[in-house]
């Protein structure tokens, strides 16, 4: 299996223990499982564009060439969305304790979406980059 194709089923098994985790009433755990699933998928967008797994992790380098890779695409709505999730899930869910627990559902269940979305944007960029590095 490929490096992205593991960080997709990584992120969608994480996302499904954020949903468990959501269930229970656990909403901030389930918030910073969730901003995990969204983490996992930037690595597989970077990973399947060709940047090596630890750049991939290294923030300081793959939050611009994620940026500029959503841009470059015409997806500022994934982009958006990905910082969306940044601040309900990770900064005011799991850090802040602010976010309420029906923000953090909603938001959630939308996370699912964005998943999908993304998995098919992985699966285009790695067959582009597959294609360019055999010509």
């Amino acid at each position: 299996m490929e490096p992205q194709e593991e960080l997709i089923l990584e992120a969608r098994n994480t996302y499904q223990k954020a949903l468990k985790l959501l269930e229970k009433g656990y909403y901030y755990d389930a918030a910073e499982k969730g901003w995990c699933a969204v983490e996992l998928m930037r690595e597989a967008l970077l990973v399947a564009a060709g940047v090596y797994i630890d750049k991939a992790k290294n923030l300081d380098f793959s939050i611009r060439t994620f940026t500029r890779i959503l841009r470059s695409l015409k997806r500022r709505d994934l982009l958006k969305e990905y910082y969306r999730f940044d601040s309900c899930l990770h900064i005011r869910g799991f850090y802040g304790i602010i976010s309420t627990e029906d923000e953090i559902s909603t938001t959630l269940q939308e996370l699912g979406l964005w998943i999908e979305k993304m998995e098919k944007l992985v699966r285009s960029a790695r067959s582009i980059y597959k294609h360019n590095r055999s010509m």
